[in-house]
């Protein structure tokens, strides 16, 4: 390529690609990136030094071009005064492209997290005016490192005001968690109806094939649900079945239906017609007051036919007092002790309130793996997580925090939470395999290398049991501490 091709491929304003040769380390960078440096030589040099500039970058990212060569063929000498300012805009663009590459690298790097799970992962199963239905992508369709939950799904039901959600039933036991609003569900167990009032903060245990519907019976504010769902009949799928007769009428023949419901097809196919299709309806303030005065399920009678050993859904934030609180944050925790019907689940059910600025103590599970999606808030987690190539060994992970956001941490693997200076970041969180579980906690109140033999402390951290013990307990904060920003600000020796 000669010299103004070379001239024409980087200063044309038509030009838009970066040199197609970059050493290893600038890989990453985009051709925007490079459109930034175009516009940059266009703006500051004349038009000889520009062309110098280019060649210098050609031979820089093209080793087997020799610059002489370039030089040589050149119809325009630098004169001796732009020589300074073109040493100068070659270490400026070098530095501008290793910033811009890491930059990106760091990107593609959170991009590609496979313990995370973003809006694009979700697919929308329902869609109406009046409500939807979200379902997060199968968890091993991320990544393979999430194959040991590949037996659970997570989907968000929204219903705006007044809405009715008609009869369904699914082949998977699940977990309701309300997240926003109010309203009222109905489950049917054999011969008989349970009905209670739900609200923000409720866990609800469905048990597969129960026919349940629910109403939002707020005015103004929207319903949201969280449902962790637990396949029963194949491990990467569920399924969700409408109508009277628990599936779509229209799926079964004309003489099913004439035989089942002893009535004519005429009379079916003008019942059917008034039924349609939609899984959201308009309810009346009058409907809506009829099937909320109804006292079933309501002042302690506990959710048919599971008895009094839990008393209606059990609310996280109404029923005990957080489990972890100070002025970062405050965690609030259920598990089977206090809400058996989470036993079969073998879960735990934890929402994490974190002050803006503040963060979660590094901490892991033994046993236990941690499904969480973000309710509200931005932040950011770090972890410390398995290579996603089956090479072996670890390495730290960060990806950004906003609404939605689902992300998965194994056993064993430390992460911590922050949120934004911004905003608090609340965390609805479900810890499955949670039986014999222990959370172990590196720093703060009850870290575990106090704990050590002062011979342990000294052999593994080369320093005095002293230094050691007042490296890990000079945090006085217990589980919520000060987050990076905020540590900054604060004096220590």
């Amino acid at each position: 390529m000669g010299c103004h091709a070379i001239a024409r491929s980087c200063l044309s304003a038509n030009s838009k690609q970066p040199p197609s040769k970059f050493p290893s380390f600038f890989a990453p960078m985009q051709a925007q990136n490079y459109a930034v440096f175009q516009h940059l030589l266009a703006m500051t040099l004349t038009v000889d030094t520009r062309l110098h500039a280019c060649l210098h970058l050609t031979a820089l990212y093209n080793p087997d071009v020799q610059l002489q060569s370039l030089q040589q063929q050149a119809p325009v000498k630098m004169s001796a005064k732009s020589k300074p300012c073109l040493l100068v805009l070659i270490l400026s663009a070098a530095a501008l492209f290793a910033c811009l590459a890491t930059k990106e690298y760091e990107e593609e790097e959170e991009k590609h997290n496979p313990y995370v799970l973003e809006d694009r992962h979700f697919s929308t199963a329902i869609k109406a005016e009046k409500g939807r239905v979200d379902i997060l992508t199968k968890f091993t369709e991320n990544s393979d490192l999430l194959r040991t939950i590949e037996n659970y799904r997570l989907a968000l039901l929204v219903a705006n005001p007044g809405v009715f959600v008609v009869p369904n039933h699914f082949d998977a036991d699940a977990i309701f968690v309300v997240t926003q609003g109010r309203g009222r569900i109905t489950l049917i167990h054999e011969d008989k109806r349970q009905s209670f009032d739900i609200e923000t903060g409720d866990i609800i245990r469905v048990r597969a094939g129960t026919p349940l519907y629910l109403v939002n019976s707020d005015d103004i504010e929207k319903l949201f649900i969280v449902k962790l769902l637990q396949h029963v009949n194949r491990p990467d799928h569920y399924d969700v079945f409408y109508g009277a007769e628990g599936a779509k009428p229209e799926s079964f023949s004309t003489e099913i239906l004439e035989a089942t419901l002893k009535t004519s097809r005429e009379k079916l196919e003008s019942f059917f017609e008034k039924q349609g299709k939609d899984a959201f309806l308009e309810a009346s303030k009058e409907q809506i007051e009829a099937m909320s005065s109804r006292e079933e399920g309501t002042g302690g009678g506990g959710i048919w036919p599971f008895g009094t050993q839990s008393k209606n859904p059990f609310n996280l934030f109404r029923k005990h007092r957080p489990s972890k609180s100070n002025k970062y944050g405050q965690l609030f925790e259920v598990d089977a002790d206090e809400f058996k019907l989470l036993k079969d689940f073998d879960l735990r059910v934890s929402y994490a309130n974190i002050s803006r600025g503040s963060m979660t103590a590094p901490f892991y599970n033994s046993r236990a793996i941690k499904i969480s999606i973000v309710v509200q808030g931005q932040g950011y987690i770090e972890m410390v997580a398995s290579k996603a190539s089956r090479k072996s060994g670890y390495e730290k992970r960060s990806s950004s925090l906003r609404p939605d956001t689902v992300f998965v941490i194994p056993a064993g693997h430390p992460f911590v939470t922050v949120a934004s200076r911004r905003t608090n970041l609340e965390i609805l969180c479900f810890e499955v395999n949670i039986e014999n579980n222990v959370r172990y906690l590196p720093a703060g109140e009850g870290n575990f290398a106090q704990r050590f033999e002062k011979e342990a402390k000294e052999l593994a951290f080369k320093s005095r049991e002293d230094v050691v013990d007042w490296i890990f307990g000079n945090q006085d904060e217990g589980f919520f501490f000060p987050g990076p920003r905020q540590q900054r600000s604060r004096d220590y020796e």
